[in-house]
């Protein structure tokens, strides 16, 4: 049994056509090239068939048109009561950093209403963690903490190759979010862009007791030694099976994951963690 913590999927109107998001900066930048894919409620479905994905979370994309961003939602919403115990969904907030802590509170109680199990994936595409956009999710951190909801937030490694979609990050600006807000679960995606490394440092690793770090777009950036690596620096407790489908195929992780030596890493990396953070066991 895996769960794929980490993939998309787009209303109707998005997958018949992607140009109706094109007017949203963000997804104009990660999806303009049309070789970028796009799938729907039956495309995901039909991609966890072949691989044998039993269940997975999707992730909302972090909109900053507030139109598209309430029909994603809404038809999340849907979408959650036919999917029950197969698809776990994550919804998006208002992104623009001015909205008020207020607004944005407002905004995750009705994720929790809609029936969503978490807020997601909250990406700074446009402008990386700058103070603005700090500020932006220390509101987030605050409303998720008020209802009990974990967050996932897009973190890539600040070096390599460039791609549609990577941002600059500020590992020290980040670190103090996080330790400011110690009662959310936090999951950091793609590996939290290396900030799992300084888990090594025993304060980090304090401020970090609730954080979880993603596997999502790893054959795209990294050789298979970062499964075992990982383990070791933070251990299998705190990694979570992610594939950013459709971005990569599911195989591509649950292959390398499977050679890992311990059976029990094996299981809690493609199953157990995922169940943790959405509140299916202690």
């Amino acid at each position: 049994m895996a769960i794929d913590f980490h993939t998309h999927l787009f209303t109707p109107e998005i997958v018949a056509s992607r140009e109706t998001g094109m007017a949203d900066p963000a997804f104009a930048a990660l999806y303009a090239n049309k070789r970028a894919k796009i799938v729907g409620h039956d495309g995901l479905l039909a991609g966890m068939d072949d691989a044998g994905i039993n269940s997975a979370v999707v992730m909302g994309f972090p909109w900053t048109d507030e139109d598209l961003r309430r029909r994603q939602n809404d038809h999340f919403a849907e979408l959650a009561r036919i999917e029950l115990g197969v698809l776990f969904f994550f919804g998006s907030v208002p992104m623009d950093p001015a909205t008020t802590s207020e607004e944005i509170d407002g905004a995750v109680r009705l994720l929790r209403e809609q029936g969503m199990y978490g807020i997601g994936e909250i990406a700074y595409y446009g402008s990386g963690l700058t103070e603005a956009a700090a500020s932006h999710l220390r509101s987030v951190l605050a409303a998720a903490d008020t209802h009990g909801m974990p967050v996932c937030l897009h973190v890539n490694e600040p070096l390599g190759h460039r791609y549609a979609g990577k941002i600059s990050n500020d590992f020290g600006r980040l670190y103090d979010v996080i330790a400011d807000h110690p009662a959310v679960t936090i999951v950091l995606s793609h590996w939290g862009g290396g900030v799992l490394f300084y888990e090594l440092m025993p304060e980090v690793r304090k401020a970090f007791a609730r954080v979880y770090y993603d596997t999502a777009a790893s054959p795209l950036i990294y050789d298979n030694r970062i499964y075992a690596s990982a383990v070791s620096l933070v251990g299998s407790g705190k990694i979570i099976l992610g594939s950013d489908y459709p971005l990569t195929g599911f195989a591509r992780y649950i292959a390398p994951i499977k050679k890992l030596t311990d059976a029990r890493d094996r299981d809690t990396i493609l199953r157990d963690n995922a169940r943790r953070v959405l509140g299916l066991i202690e």
